[in-house]
């Protein structure tokens, strides 16, 4: 059994207004913005406790 955390068939969606990321079907959140084969982003909790990632346009972060 292979236990790769590379799957070759990951499909992965732009997420609208943040040109370098990309989400995949499981909710992981992939930047691009300096590496070219993808970067899963940290989750962290909002002081409500939902989990949220921290992505950047123009120098300006958002957590969503």
């Amino acid at each position: 059994m292979n236990d790769s955390p590379l799957r070759v068939n990951l499909v992965l969606r732009d997420i609208e207004g943040f040109p370098n990321y990309k989400v995949s079907e499981d909710g992981r959140v992939y930047s691009f913005k300096i590496y070219p084969q993808g970067k899963i982003l940290a989750i962290s909790l909002s002081s409500y406790g939902y989990p949220r990632v921290c992505l950047s346009l123009n120098g300006k972060p958002y957590y969503k």
